[in-house]
């Protein structure tokens, strides 16, 4: 049988996709289970439906056939393109009224705005499609009117798609990262006919009549015959570190105290935010939507630089920086720069800082190369500049089989800073002791490690009150995760001023004396 590639590119007018889970959560991206309901649709109401002999229409026997080839194979790419949330947050609502009959439930809260600002369109493509099936469901979308929600206006056509998903015919439960997306199950092209009948076979009520109820008429969205497959991204090179650009603002006056510099950074991170408004970018508040399953392992991060360091960029003064990571788009960054002058002319304050001048000219260096590279005979290792809070509890001494230390807790704050560059898997303590392993076999260690006693809530972001903060200090060698002149953050604070690392370079001879005392402690 003659085969061929079927390619379908998915276009919204309005360059907004709009569509709710059955948890009522805002949709990424349209699912591969809606675009063949639209599919079903248009081959029941399109010009390829068939009339009955009572008048009705219905989809053709080659329809059926297509669809039903769709439910037995998930797209085997889906391109993906650039994407931002209306509202991160999801919070914008207005009320409506609802009814004129129930005084108690006149008005209610419908969100609003949940929709996905798209760049381009989302592509669906299946290999080694037979050419009657392919042809089929080619002519099938050309009455296609919507995806998603009624405000989600889409054109369906045939065309060019490169994948930035593609189908995990390996996945299992156990399986980290990718996403999974809602995939049609054999039987339900045959089921949702058969739901449609039952519906049309209904007679309407022989007198007006309401409920004060003021439910919908209309059945919810039958969720039978799905399947969630798992798709995953092309993995990208570790060849850049978690963070892209280092951006300046100059702060004229006192050095900053290490015990300060968490309380500094998030009295920059709040001004920043309350500069960019309503709708700021997840990359910038770190709070990203729950819906979203595979989230970036590093936001924007804010540290400060001493002036003995600041020097070498032409400052005479300390300076903060704004580490951007490598996930930024367009959109975040423009986000940032309109708010950074504000914050420049504002200034800061804080009970424990005082206020303090913020100068902005929009200086800015790669983080990749920040440092300097080590010179002939050391070898780069990491010294932590402010304190590395741990990123959880401590692993049981049962599960573990001894007690967790500070190596273990620094390993795993290690694999939590680079996850999208290494793979584990598993839930609660498994996944622990499966990214401190996986950080340990890329050549990571910890060394000379101690906790900071005098008062260790200064250095965590968050942290509840029920749970004691750890702070350590110590040397750190990364292995071959990060490069040697990249700036990098580690530990439960690393976006808000903990966990810096700077450089610390030894001679060759030092760190194998090092390495040995780590082997016998």
């Amino acid at each position: 049988m003659e085969t061929t590639t079927l390619a379908l590119r998915v276009r919204f007018l309005r360059g907004i996709y709009q569509g709710h889970s059955p948890d009522k959560s805002p949709e990424l991206m349209p699912q591969p289970a809606r675009l063949h309901s639209a599919l079903l649709n248009s081959a029941g109401r399109g010009t390829a439906a068939i009339r009955t002999a009572k008048g009705f229409l219905r989809p053709s026997e080659e329809s059926i056939t297509a669809l039903k080839w769709l439910e037995q194979h998930a797209p085997d790419g889906i391109e993906v393109p650039e994407h931002r949330w209306l509202d991160s947050a999801h919070r914008r609502f207005i009320y409506r009224n609802v009814s004129s009959v129930n005084f108690k439930h006149r008005t209610e809260e419908r969100a609003i705005s949940d929709g996905v600002t798209v760049a381009s369109h989302f592509g669906f493509m299946w290999n080694n499609v037979p050419v009657r099936i392919a042809s089929t469901i080619e002519d099938l979308t050309g009455d296609i009117a919507y995806i998603g929600e009624a405000e989600s206006i889409a054109v369906v056509e045939p065309g060019e798609v490169t994948p930035t998903l593609v189908l995990d015919k390996t996945s299992s439960p156990f399986k980290r990262g990718g996403v999974g997306l809602d995939c049609p199950s054999p039987g339900r092209t045959a089921y949702l006919l058969n739901q449609f009948e039952n519906l049309r076979k209904q007679k309407p009520p022989k007198t007006e009549k309401y409920s004060k109820s003021e439910l919908p008429v209309a059945p919810p969205v039958p969720r039978e015959f799905i399947t969630r497959h798992r798709y995953a991204g092309f993995k990208q090179q570790p060849t850049t570190g978690p963070w892209m650009h280092v951006v300046f603002l100059g702060l004229p006056g006192d050095e900053v105290p290490i015990h300060l510099r968490v309380e500094l950074a998030k009295v920059v991170h709040r001004a920043i935010v309350a500069a960019a408004g309503y709708g700021t970018s997840p990359m910038i508040t770190g709070k990203y939507p729950k819906s979203l399953s595979n989230r970036p392992a590093n936001h924007l991060a804010v540290h400060y630089l001493p002036r003995v360091e600041a020097k070498r960029f032409g400052y005479d003064h300390g300076v903060v920086m704004l580490l951007i990571p490598r996930s930024a788009e367009e959109l975040d960054l423009k986000q940032l720069t309109t708010a950074l002058p504000s914050v420049a002319k504002n200034g800061l304050w804080s009970r424990r800082l005082g206020r303090r001048k913020v100068t902005f000219n929009g200086h800015s260096v790669p983080a990749t190369d920040f440092w300097p590279e080590p010179e002939t005979g050391m070898k780069r290792l990491w010294f932590t500049a402010t304190p590395v809070v741990p990123d959880t509890r401590p692993v049981s001494e049962q599960k573990l089989g001894r007690r967790w230390n500070l190596r273990d807790a620094g390993l795993l704050s290690v694999a939590f800073t680079f996850k999208d560059d290494l793979d584990f898997s598993g839930r609660h303590e498994t996944l622990y002791l499966s990214a401190r392993d996986t950080a340990y076999q890329r050549g990571c260690h910890i060394l000379k490690a101690k906790t900071v006693a005098r008062k260790p809530r200064d250095y965590a972001h968050t942290m509840p009150k029920s749970v004691s903060v750890q702070p350590w200090t110590g040397i750190v060698d990364l292995g071959n995760l990060h490069p040697e002149t990249g700036m990098v953050a580690i530990g439960q604070s690393r976006h808000m001023g903990g966990g810096l690392l700077v450089p610390h370079d030894v001679e060759l001879e030092e760190y194998t004396r090092l390495m040995e005392g780590m082997r016998d402690a």
